[in-house]
């Protein structure tokens, strides 16, 4: 059985087993991996998690599937080149996991924000597999009272952990709060409302 074969064998019974479709269980096994490089990288500190994957993280991947990456930056300059300069370092931290990743384009968001940000499009490719990944990159945020270390287990084996800083549940759920606020109820991006329910 060839390695992209195991894999997909292993995600489809995750998939079964929480009634989450497939490509979900894929893609943030993608993260995972680009997540645990970033853990021992040395930009490990100048990362910090929040949105879709804390959550779910949290909540546990059946009540929460996220298809995006969502961080802020902390003592780094918010500009495509240190965005790139950083995820090209922690993407080139060798693994014996055998996925690599291919960074694509850096295109401003939040552009009717204060502080703005960039998106990130890259390729994690395993054997024959090419999965496309999205990451949110943001500053300015204010963390109440602060960033906390926050220990991930692996998507296959969950006595595997790896610890990153993350928002606090408080600011997870201040920010949905002002998300709906500033963007309305009828917001476009289904996920903030049920990611505050949740964490309330």
């Amino acid at each position: 059985m060839s390695r992209s074969m195991s894999l997909k064998a292993k995600i489809r019974n995750i998939a079964k087993q929480k009634n989450i479709p497939a490509q979900v269980i894929l893609q943030n096994y993608m993260f995972e991996r680009l997540l645990v490089r970033l853990s021992v990288s040395e930009y490990k500190d100048k990362f910090v998690l929040k949105g879709g994957m804390l959550v779910a993280a949290i909540v546990g991947l059946d009540n929460r599937a996220t298809m995006d990456l969502d961080t802020t930056l902390k003592n780094l300059p918010l500009t495509p080149e240190a965005i790139k300069t950083a995820l090209e370092q922690v993407c080139g931290i060798g693994s014996d996991d055998g996925v690599s990743f291919e960074i694509g384009t850096i295109s401003p968001i939040r552009e009717d924000d204060i502080y703005g940000g960039y998106r990130v499009k890259l390729n994690a490719v395993f054997d024959t597999m090419v999965t496309p990944l999205s990451i949110d990159v943001s500053t300015g945020d204010v963390i109440t009272p602060h960033a906390v270390p926050y220990s991930f287990s692996e998507i296959f084996d969950d006595e595997k952990t790896f610890e990153l800083w993350a928002y606090n549940i408080e600011t997870v759920m201040a920010e949905k709060v002002e998300t709906i606020l500033r963007r309305g109820v009828f917001n476009s991006r289904t996920g903030h409302h049920p990611t505050f329910s949740e964490t309330a």
